[in-house]
């Protein structure tokens, strides 16, 4: 959604200016761009990290032409019937992560740097962007 939305923003007209190819996986989006079966890929970083290490002569002939603006990324939530405590020793455990040498090798093999305390207020502009998204795009055909 996001490199669709990316285009859209850049004045290309998704109906008519591209063809859209959806495909299984991210590791499959970077293969069709280099085999050339696509022009162009969407992906994101950890993939595309991740295929650059496993493929770094190939990763070569590639380029990131643009990156979209980031949302926040992944939530884990806590159901509202779950004892207090627990709840607060989960959080105070993920939120700390990176401040020990085994947390920090758990995140880095995850590929991302830790966890934060959130509300639910900072997803706001996952909403707004999903707001203007359908605006503009609307659902897929």
């Amino acid at each position: 959604m996001m490199p669709l939305y990316y285009l859209y923003e850049h004045g290309i007209d998704l109906n008519k200016d591209i063809t859209q190819k959806y495909v299984g996986s991210q590791y499959s989006s970077i293969l069709n761009a280099y085999t050339l079966d696509t022009t162009v890929a969407a992906t994101w970083p950890p993939p595309w990290e991740s295929w650059k290490k496993e493929n770094p002569k190939k990763a070569l002939e590639m380029e990131v032409v643009w990156e979209t603006k980031s949302l926040i990324n992944n939530a884990i939530v806590i159901k509202k019937d779950m004892d207090e405590k627990l709840a607060q020793r989960i959080v105070a455990i993920l939120v700390n992560l990176n401040t020990t040498k085994d947390g920090k090798k758990l995140l880095a093999n995850a590929g991302f740097e830790g966890f934060q305390n959130s509300k639910d207020e900072d997803f706001n502009v996952v909403a707004d962007f999903l707001k203007n998204y359908d605006k503009a795009i609307g659902i897929p055909k």
